[in-house]
């Protein structure tokens, strides 16, 4: 770097002297003027011998030095760092032509430190740190970056159907308040409106008065069934004790018969012993009596045997171990008839208010609402209409005092946390798109930012009239910038290419033939010629004119563009320039 700084100024006396003798009076220094009054006067005389040859060689040598040392504390420091990346690049870039930008990317060095910029270095811009604040100019460090393969194609936004809804009664009612506004910011559940529903109000009447009779008529079965029961068991002690008598004469007759039968031998005629048993027979015929009328009243054989094999001190009922309900269904005294018709008549009805009680809290469990038992009806008609979902309100359509009908909607709530983007990409790219590639999309309104997502779905049919298949990402949206129904540009990554030095596609500015960026050093700004490689949506390869760790300006560039191209340009002309 140090000799390319010197090889240029120790060269520029003599090239000064040199052009002098062509009539050229660019440097009126005093030692220009005696160099060249004694050059003229030894070229004249031609007298000159080796030795004053070989002093006069001595004497402009020193002469140089002077010079280029005198110069060389006038550089600049940003010039050096120009002159840096240009003795050190590998090879000189020549254009189609046989131009070398490189040569005009020498800046003057002779120019003066200010807050504006200066005047005599066309590629040197010099700001104090509030003048680059004020322009907004931002960098960026040089580094190695992955360069992709992308897809560009028109996208737009759409909102997923899960992400959005329609709030609308269940059931006719009255608006009484209204809760929100558009814009509003709400949670799910959260309350959006209150209706008054007579319809509601009414029901609740009805299972008010329901669940009254209800009351009213389990106190008169339980009445009825105490009274049942008494009488049941009345009867069936009744019956009870006839068929332990029955027992016990069959049990006296079977033993006297068989007593009559061991001493018929010795002292019983036969006579006497066939009395034993017809007496027998007789006490069976009564016992099996008994037992027939139990079982038209509903016993079974082994009940009837436990009701007479039991003498412990223990109730019919206790016996039988049967609930007075199920001791009424079996055993039915003749007497009873008319109360027990009573009683099932009475538990028909119990069971007819109970399904209809509960078909009436079904009923309001469907509308969304819940009774709440000792509240009165006129408060259970209140109506509170939530958000199922977490979002903004976009749209109101209720009116105080007016009657809102079941499905019309009065809310939309939407949450565009996360959106789709759609694009359409033609049929003879389809094999370069899949589920799970990044995609980057970029939005007018937001120049600077650029939204991360992923393709979610590719379509397996092709549209015949665009000939293009229809590709759908899903794009997170946590600050809700992307808006639906917006068209943007949708980059698809289809393939990752390999690392090199790269900048961002914006510091990249187009001037003619030339590409060049903006290099920070310190709070001068160098006009630095590049040469560029492959690109994508984001970055530019660069292949020459930029080093690791160089800062170039990524944002500010077309100000101080115009600002380089106004020094440069000479007055009435203009500079242009245009992003890569």
């Amino acid at each position: 770097m140090a000799w390319g700084v010197w090889r240029h100024y120790l060269l520029t006396p003599y090239s000064a002297i040199v052009s002098s003798t062509h009539g050229d009076s660019g440097m009126d220094s005093p030692f220009t003027r005696a160099l060249r009054s004694m050059e003229k006067k030894e070229l004249m005389n031609k007298k000159i011998d080796k030795s004053q040859l070989f002093c006069l060689l001595w004497f402009l040598v020193l002469v140089g030095v002077l010079v280029g040392y005198y110069e060389f504390r006038r550089i600049p420091q940003s010039v050096i760092a120009n002159t840096k990346n240009s003795t050190t690049a590998s090879t000189p870039v020549m254009e189609k032509d046989g131009h070398n930008p490189s040569e005009e990317a020498k800046p003057d060095h002779h120019h003066e430190s200010s807050d504006t910029p200066s005047t005599g270095d066309t590629r040197t811009i010099q700001l104090s740190p509030q003048a680059i604040a004020n322009l907004g100019i931002q960098t960026m460090e040089v580094t190695t970056r992955t360069i992709a393969r992308v897809v560009e194609v028109p996208g737009i936004i759409k909102l997923p159907p899960q992400r959005m809804t329609g709030v609308s009664p269940r059931i006719s009612g009255r608006v009484e308040e209204i809760l929100v506004k558009p814009g509003d910011r709400v949670e799910e559940g959260q309350k959006l409106a209150i209706l008054r529903s007579l319809e509601i109000e009414n029901l609740h009447v009805e299972l008010d008065e329901a669940t009254n009779r209800l009351k009213a008529l389990e106190e008169s079965l339980t009445l009825r069934r105490e009274v049942l029961q008494r009488a049941i068991g009345t009867e069936l002690e009744k019956n009870r004790i006839e068929l332990i008598s029955a027992s016990n004469k069959v049990r006296l007759a079977k033993q006297n018969m068989e007593r009559a039968k061991d001493l018929s031998d010795k002292i019983l005629p036969a006579k006497e012993i066939q009395q034993r048993e017809s007496e027998y027979a007789v006490a069976l015929g009564e016992l099996e009596g008994v037992k027939k009328k139990l079982r038209l009243l509903g016993l079974s054989d082994k009940e009837i045997d436990r009701l007479s094999s039991h003498t412990d001190g223990k109730s019919a009922m206790e016996v039988l171990s049967l609930s007075p309900k199920e001791l009424a269904r079996k055993f039915t005294p003749l007497e009873s008839n008319e109360a027990l018709n009573e009683l099932l008549n009475q538990e028909a009805e119990y069971r007819s208010l109970q399904v209809e009680i509960e078909g009436k809290k079904q009923r309001l469990e469907v509308l969304g609402h819940h009774p709440h038992p000792g509240t009165p009806a006129k408060d259970e008609a209140v109506i509170a209409l939530t958000s199922p979902l977490r979002g903004t309100v976009i749209s109101v359509d209720a009116t105080l005092g007016v009657i809102a009908e079941p499905g019309k909607v009065l809310f939309q709530v939407v949450d565009p946390s996360m959106v789709y983007v759609e694009g359409d990409v033609p049929v003879e790219n389809v094999a370069l798109f899949k589920q799970g590639q990044e995609v980057r999309v970029r939005v007018a309104g937001y120049p600077e930012e650029v939204f991360q997502g992923k393709v979610n779905y590719v379509s397996d049919v092709a549209d015949p009239a665009k000939r293009a298949i229809h590709i759908l990402a899903e794009v997170a949206n946590p600050d809700r910038k992307l808006r639906p129904e917006t068209f943007v540009t949708l980059v698809v990554v289809v393939e990752k290419a390999g690392e090199a030095l790269a900048v961002p596609k914006a510091s990249i500015l187009t001037e003619g033939v030339e590409r060049y960026v903006f290099v920070k050093n310190g709070t001068a700004l160098v006009k630095q010629s590049v040469v560029t490689g492959i690109s994508d949506d984001q970055y530019v390869e660069i292949k020459d004119g930029l080093f690791p760790g160089d800062v170039v300006v990524t944002k500010g560039v077309y100000e101080l563009s115009t600002a380089s191209a106004a020094k440069a340009a000479p007055v009435g002309a203009e500079g242009h320039a245009h992003t890569h």
